[in-house]
């Protein structure tokens, strides 16, 4: 039996707007969980080998770096 994450892994791979889907609402949330959109980068990066292919526009591509060099910051 597969586990979530695999399954995640899965559709993730398969499907860019769900990719696409998952990480803006993770985008959206990382004020109360910035853990969360740490974890989802995680997630697309290894289905997808990156985020470069979701079509993130400019503002959502800064918030991004913004969000994670904090995640970043508060764990060192």
């Amino acid at each position: 039996m597969r586990t979530w994450t695999e399954l995640l892994k899965e559709r993730l791979a398969a499907d860019q707007a769900e990719a696409t889907a998952y990480l803006r609402v993770a985008l959206e949330e990382a004020e109360e969980d910035p853990q969360g959109l740490l974890l989802a980068v995680q997630h697309i990066v290894n289905a997808r080998g990156g985020v470069d292919d979701l079509g993130l526009n400019l503002e959502e591509r800064g918030k991004l770096g913004n969000l994670l060099s904090k995640v970043v910051a508060q764990a060192a």
